[in-house]
């Protein structure tokens, strides 16, 4: 039996009117099959928005904001199968969404999908699948320009990654660390974009895909600490730089291919 939860939080101001300054904070613990949104909207927002899950498997926990200047923030602890996202239109978002593992039970949690759009210029979103969040299912879905969008896989295996950026001088950071057998894609489509590729930490048999579409664009990767066999391709098309670093790692094979 679902347990569920709707939060309507809607501030229709006036152009030019103060900001909007909601709060939704919502704690679930221990109570599976839940569901719960959250939706935030004026033009000028402000407005802050947190679920926090804690055992609680099958879950369902999304945030939808519209106007500038939001904060959102999901986090899940020792859940299994739950499906988190996070949506946002306006510019000077942030976005967070966060599983990490039970401090008393230490073992992976699993089949999480994660999800973050927005949709604006100068916003920031994070995914963070930390303390053995496995076979996990990523989208980040990113419009714009000047925003900077990031990923950290800490001690997560089989999971895959979709990055996709379309607009200019936005920047991207992927960071996996002691983690295995992830498949990682990242496009970005536009000018003068950048990304940050580490992969460090005994991280081993990772796929990893860059895509730079446009001009000016640049990949840093950096491979250390042991990590082998991975496979990192990077494509680039006109005026491009991509710079590779190899450290204490072998048998990993990375390819850049620039049109």
């Amino acid at each position: 039996m679902k347990t569920k939860l709707a939060l309507i939080i809607a501030a229709t101001l006036a152009s030019g009117s103060v900001l909007a300054n909601n709060t939704a904070d919502v704690d679930l613990f221990m109570t599976s099959d839940s569901e719960v949104t959250v939706v935030q909207v004026s033009p000028n927002a402000g407005n802050a928005a947190v679920i926090g899950s804690y055992g609680v498997d099958d879950s369902t926990l999304s945030i939808s904001q519209v106007g500038g200047e939001n904060d959102a923030k999901i986090f899940a602890v020792g859940v299994d199968d739950g499906n988190f996202s996070i949506s946002q239109t306006g510019n000077s978002n942030e976005a967070l969404i966060k599983t990490d593992n039970s401090p008393w039970e230490h073992y992976s949690y699993d089949h999480d999908t994660v999800s973050i759009t927005q949709n604006g210029d100068s916003n920031n979103s994070k995914v963070l699948l930390k303390g053995g969040t496995d076979d996990a299912n990523v989208s980040l879905d990113v419009t714009g320009t000047f925003n900077e969008t990031s990923v950290v896989l800490n001690r997560g295996d089989g999971s895959i990654v979709t990055g996709t950026v379309n607009g200019a001088s936005n920047m991207a950071d992927v960071y996996v660390d002691d983690s295995f057998d992830n498949n990682i894609t990242f496009k970005q489509t536009g000018d003068s974009n950048s990304i940050d590729l580490d992969v460090t930490g005994w991280s081993d048999n990772n796929t990893i895909d860059i895509d730079q579409r446009g001009s000016l664009a640049a990949a840093n990767v950096s491979v250390y600490w042991g990590s082998t066999e991975n496979t990192i391709n990077v494509t680039q098309t006109y005026g491009d730089v991509a710079n590779v670093n190899v450290g204490a790692s072998t048998n990993n094979t990375v390819t850049v291919a620039q049109y």
